[in-house]
């Protein structure tokens, strides 16, 4: 699976086996996006929200 080209395009970016980055856009121009980490477990995913 290839990830976005720039850390702040929308997709899932590969981290590791079973983790993504998900940069999510939010309305600041300084800023442009937020990430949400996807960890894949037996129960399904898990989503870490740094912010």
């Amino acid at each position: 699976m290839a990830g976005p080209v720039s850390w702040a395009e929308s997709g899932p970016c590969p981290v590791a086996d079973g983790v993504f980055r998900l940069p999510l856009p939010i309305p600041d121009p300084a800023l442009r996006a937020t990430n949400v980490y996807v960890v894949e477990d037996a129960d399904g995913v898990v989503l870490i929200d740094g912010g």
